[in-house]
């Protein structure tokens, strides 16, 4: 197996059988007997499956480690309670803060990290649960900090993962320790890198806002809260590859409480703006929509658009980020609303909303006019600025021009108008009317016979 340079101890795979002095042959061969067919000793399988995965490795120290400009500590837990809107309390996993200030606390999600761009970050992870991790979604730090237990490690003690936030924008942060069951349980919480100035824009010379929310979409499958934080890594099938959602939450909340909690509705005022960070932490797509209000989408998963587009309404896959801006310009009650929509069959699963109250009066908005852009300033070359070329007069239309000669107007020659031809046009029609007989060619006439002829001679005697 590979080893880092950096790296105190080898590359540990988190799969059965295998272990750090690559002594787990014996338990890979029982596990590919069993998976074939030639043996059916299961208790020798369990046992191997059971010392492969008992082998762990501690935490290493911090590769490189300085001097942080912020810091974060992350506790896990895993005895959360959370009533839904039918009177079922249901049990969630997460990260707290044990921070003197509102931000800790056993909340879903887990406490937001907020940070500048160019800061030096420090979060230490610290578990005594079983094994987690923490990788920053989004982030682009080396291996050993990005927290995925299958390239990195996992952490049954304390480590502290460090960055340098470098680009502005909306993250997330989540374990990928058995990521598809301790994800959906509520280890995740979200991740906001500021501007150098702070919050108040986007990013550097970006869109300034007044308002700003962090809208996480969510949603709970029961069934899942009856695992064990290890549930599948043996491989047996615990249901993980089915997702049935039956409760919607946003921020946390679910119901008509959503609707009005301070953390999801907002409060403005015509004329301002509203910076919306929207994360798709579930496992089916989402459906955005604004109650009519257009949304100018800015960025997606923490990188600026080359151009913004304004639409009513956007999709989303899981751990898809992005970034809206709401200029309401009428006063009303916008209903912005969150639909899980079914990857296959299309069909909402259920959806949570929550409102955007605006006051003040109605501003008319011009619509964009097409102004003439001026022209371009050349671009100084060698330190000397090229000069600047008037542009040749247009060609004067292409007509016959009337010529003088000796200060006496000479007609142009007149063109002879073009004739068309006649086109015969062929038809298929049948001519009405009576129709004619074709002309018979006249008989000639007979010679008189002989007795005409003396009949008649004697007719001439009696006259």
């Amino acid at each position: 197996m590979a080893t880092f340079k950096t790296s105190p101890t080898p590359y540990v795979c988190d799969l059965p059988g295998w272990g750090e002095d690559g002594s787990a042959a014996a338990a890979t061969l029982a596990a590919e007997a069993a998976a074939d067919g030639r043996t059916t000793d299961a208790d020798a399988l369990a046992r191997a499956i059971a010392w492969g995965t008992s082998v762990r490795v501690a935490a290493p120290e911090t590769p490189g480690r300085v001097r942080p400009d912020i810091s974060f500590v992350r506790k896990v837990f895993a005895n959360g309670r959370i009533t839904m809107p039918d009177g079922r309390e249901l049990r969630h996993w997460g990260f707290e803060d044990d921070a003197d200030d509102d931000s800790g606390g056993e909340t879903l999600p887990s406490p937001l990290i907020r940070v500048r761009e160019g800061q030096v970050v420090h979060v230490t992870l610290e578990t005594r649960v079983g094994p987690h991790t923490i990788h920053l979604h989004g982030i682009e730090p080396d291996d050993h900090n990005d927290g995925v237990g299958h390239t990195s490690f996992e952490t049954e003690d304390r480590y502290t993962y460090q960055f340098k936030a470098s680009q502005a924008g909306t993250y997330f942060y989540h374990c990928h320790v058995n990521t598809v069951l301790h994800f959906a349980m509520g280890l995740f919480g979200g991740l906001i890198v500021d501007p150098p100035e702070g919050p108040g824009r986007a990013w550097s010379g970006g869109p300034a806002y007044g308002h700003e929310r962090f809208w996480v979409g969510h949603a709970i499958d029961p069934r899942f809260e009856e695992l064990s934080h290890a549930a599948g890594l043996d491989g047996e099938d615990v249901g993980l590859n089915v997702f049935k959602p039956k409760y919607f939450l946003l921020n946390g909340i679910a119901g008509e409480r959503a609707r009005t909690d301070e953390k999801n509705a907002v409060q403005m005022r015509t004329g301002e703006t509203l910076l919306a960070r929207l994360l798709n932490a579930n496992y089916h797509q989402h459906r955005w929509s604004f109650g009519g209000l257009d949304a100018e989408f800015i960025a997606s998963d923490g990188r600026p658009f080359s151009h913004s587009y304004t639409d009513g309404e956007i999709w989303m896959s899981p751990a898809e980020r992005y970034d809206a801006l709401l200029k309401p310009t009428r006063p009303g009650v916008y209903t912005v609303r969150c639909e899980t929509v079914h990857w296959i069959t299309g069909k909402v699963l259920g959806a949570v909303e929550t409102t955007v109250t605006v006051t003040g009066d109605p501003i008319e908005v011009e619509p964009p006019r097409d102004e003439p852009q001026p022209p371009a300033t050349p671009e100084p070359v060698g330190g000397q600025t090229p000069p600047v070329q008037t542009p040749a007069p247009a060609p004067a239309p292409a007509t016959t021009p009337r010529s003088s000669v000796a200060g006496k107007k000479v007609a142009a020659p007149r063109r002879k108008p073009v004739q068309k031809k006649a086109v015969k046009r062929k038809t298929t029609a049948k001519r009405k009317g009576p129709t004619r007989k074709p002309a018979t060619k006249p008989k000639p006439k007979r010679k008189p016979s002989l007795f005409s002829r003396l009949r008649s001679k004697r007719a001439v005697k009696r006259s």
